[in-house]
């Protein structure tokens, strides 16, 4: 199957397509991971609005847990080397870690820097949620299923940025991208610390680290703001589909996540909020969609946390 990459040469037409007020969306398509065909490098396009970028936040202090380092390692077995993982519990800083640098290809996880752009954009007065955007022809080239509006549809940032998150619909993603631009995102990453994600080349790289870091930052109420942070969350918490780190935990525990899917991706990262303490789980892969070492990956880490006896791997 064709590598499948995010198509920005539609930004500019996007832009030029300009927004309008008015619209009420329908009610969303079921879920369906989200994929983009392969595009041309395109020019780097110029910041939609000024809005001031603090200095990124200082990493928190982590304490590598030696046990649970030796699960991670387990839990994938021989694959791991497929893997970038990073595991971080939130309330006492014990973590784990698996190539956490090394770059992979983004897929549908590139949303998450284009949701933080658009509350930023909102916090800083130069975007608002009731903002509406219209379908344009170019845009809905992108749909692969879960189109919920017609061309010429003016639909609010606010529901094509919960269309985006929770069943990673492209349309969505392609407007909010093109309006925000993808220059600004870049900055945005790089003001959180997030180094090796960028949305502006066609290998729309991202690593374990920095999505792990992104979560991190979301559960300390640091992207953006609190508020901002928790309106995120809370929007990942909608998540609709939830076949990956979900399927490795009990159900009723409550996760806020992104996944991502591609020929050369299988991705989830979030936060678990578990009765013993919150914790970050980021695991990137290469394999094409491939599901279960990830779902034995959170499986293992819950049980970890909680105190649970582990399952013997097969």
């Amino acid at each position: 199957m064709r590598r499948l990459r995010l198509c920005l040469l539609c930004f500019a037409l996007l832009l030029a397509a300009g927004c309008v007020l008015g619209g009420a969306a329908p009610d969303p398509a079921p879920p369906v991971e989200m994929v983009f065909p392969t595009p041309a490098p395109p020019p780097r396009l110029a910041r939609r609005a000024e809005a001031p970028r603090p200095a990124p936040p200082p990493a928190s202090v982590r304490r590598l847990d030696q046990d649970l380092q030796r699960v991670v390692e387990h839990a994938l077995g021989g694959e791991a080397d497929h893997y970038g993982v990073v595991v971080l519990r939130l309330t006492d800083g014990r973590a784990a870690q698996l190539n956490t640098e090394r770059v992979f290809y983004a897929a549908s996880l590139f949303k998450l820097p284009v949701m933080v752009e658009v509350f930023h954009q909102v916090a800083a007065g130069t975007l608002s949620m009731d903002e509406a955007l219209v379908v344009t022809e170019s845009a809905v080239e992108y749909d692969l299923g879960t189109l919920a509006h017609d061309v010429g549809e003016a639909v609010t940032v606010r529901q094509l940025l919960e269309e985006m998150i929770t069943y990673s619909d492209n349309v969505a993603a392609i407007m909010l991208l093109g309006h925000v631009a993808p220059a600004s995102i870049d900055e945005t990453l790089v003001s959180l610390g997030l180094d090796h994600t960028s949305v502006v080349t066609e290998e729309i790289p991202t690593t374990a680290g920095d999505m792990g870091r992104l979560m991190e930052l979301l559960g300390r109420g640091q992207v953006v703001d609190h508020a901002a942070s928790e309106a995120m969350l809370a929007l990942m918490r909608r998540q609709g589909i939830n076949d990956r780190i979900p399927q490795g935990l009990p159900d009723g525990v409550p996760v806020a996540h992104k996944t991502g899917n591609g020929d050369d991706a299988t991705h989830d990262a979030g936060i678990v909020f578990a009765p013993h303490g919150a914790y970050v789980l980021a695991v990137l892969s290469d394999l094409a969609w491939e599901n279960e070492g990830i779902i034995d990956l959170s499986r293992a880490v819950f049980r970890y946390f909680e105190g649970l006896p582990l399952e013997s791997r097969p």
